[in-house]
Parts: C-alpha cells; sequence; structure tokens
C-alpha cells in the first residue's frame, strides 16, 4: 500500500514540475502577430500557405489543395500567421545554432541499421 502512495506522489511531483516549466517557459516567449484581434487588422489579400507568390483578393484553395491565409496591413506575406517569432534570450535558451551553407562531397559508405525476419505465410 505504501509503494502506491509513493508512485502517486513520485508522479504528482513530476506533473507539478512539467507544469511549471511549461509557464515559465509559455510567459518568456514573444507571442506577436497582426491577428484579426489587433489593430491592423484590414486584410489584404490571401496568399497559399507554401507559396507566398500564389495571391486572391478572397478566401479559397490554394494549388496545392489548402486553405488559403490572410495578409493583414502592416504584415508582410512571408510572415502570415504560420510563421514564428522568437525573441533573442528564447533563441539562446532553447539552443538554437545557425550556420552557412555550403557544398562538400558526399560519402559513398551509408551505415544504417536494419531487421531481416522470415515471413512463413507469405511464402508457399
Amino acid at each position: 500500500m505504501r509503494r502506491g502512495y509513493a508512485v502517486v506522489a513520485g508522479l504528482a511531483i513530476v506533473a507539478s514540475v512539467s507544469a511549471g516549466l511549461g509557464i515559465f517557459i509559455g510567459s518568456s516567449m514573444d507571442w506577436t502577430s497582426a491577428g484579426p484581434g489587433s489593430a491592423e487588422s484590414e486584410i489584404l489579400y490571401w496568399v497559399a500557405p507554401m507559396d507566398p507568390s500564389f495571391r486572391r483578393d478572397a478566401p479559397g484553395k490554394s494549388p496545392m489543395g489548402m486553405d488559403l491565409v490572410p495578409v493583414y496591413a502592416g504584415q508582410d506575406a512571408m510572415q502570415s500567421g504560420s510563421s514564428v517569432v522568437l525573441s533573442p534570450n528564447v533563441i539562446n535558451s532553447i539552443g538554437v545554432r545557425t550556420a552557412t551553407a555550403s557544398v562538400e562531397p558526399i560519402s559513398e559508405k551509408i551505415e544504417s541499421v536494419g531487421f531481416v525476419g522470415y515471413d512463413e505465410y507469405g511464402s508457399s
């Protein structure tokens, strides 16, 4: 019976620490966007989420079958509702690393893990 209480207490501690950490990280993020509730809520045009050059005057579907995303006044098409803007302290705390793209030779050797199994039902 004591072991059951210890397990429940341990789970409660883990849940409390996780919730506290989530609240702390969530409060330090910069959640800025020009959305429908902001002062700049005039919709200029609608763009495809994966192709900002595809523009329409009314909502609808993109050529890829996705819903068009509104672009508001004062907002760039590349910074639509699907983009994320992080403050420098959040970038530092989550360990974002950037590098310059470069052309390098590709190795001819590929190491991988695989499993081979015999299917007795698939053979005759």
